[in-house]
């Protein structure tokens, strides 16, 4: 994957504000961005009753799979993906509300900047599977995978 590629791809979300950001789960990390809309997934539970899931969900989302990661702020690291949930969780909570400024590569690694000095990296962990699923953006219709 080269600059221009990652450029493109993010060139909708910039001056876009990243809400929604979660960690855990089926990913290591996501948020959304852009004009938000409702998913709603219905499902029966183990007692056969319908449950409705509704989940804000944005014109953009980005999301974080087997990889490693490093989220700071101000040029301070603020948290890795080898943290504990809280460190986690405070980490995501500083990021929502903050727009996406840059994108670049550096060293194999995406790099996102934000406007209130937020940075977050990505690279492929040493340990994955070749191919494995590093990041994933949807945005406006389009895709773009990355795997190692």
């Amino acid at each position: 994957m080269t600059q221009d590629e990652v450029e493109r791809a993010f060139a909708a979300w910039k001056g876009r504000y990243v809400w929604g950001v979660r960690v855990g789960a089926e990913s290591l990390l996501s948020f959304e961005g852009g004009e938000p809309r409702l998913e709603v997934n219905e499902h029966h539970d183990v007692h056969g009753e319908l449950r409705r899931e509704v989940l804000p969900r944005g014109g953009h989302r980005f999301v974080v799979f087997d990889a490693r990661f490093e989220l700071g702020f101000h040029g301070e690291t603020a948290a890795t993906d080898e943290d504990g949930p809280g460190t986690l969780a405070r980490a995501a909570a500083e990021l929502s509300g903050q727009a996406l400024e840059r994108v670049g590569l550096e060293k194999g690694a995406l790099r996102l900047e934000f406007d209130l000095g937020a940075q977050l990296r990505v690279w492929r962990h040493p340990q994955s599977e070749p191919g494995a699923l590093v990041w994933q953006l949807v945005s406006e219709g389009m895709q773009l995978v990355f795997r190692a």
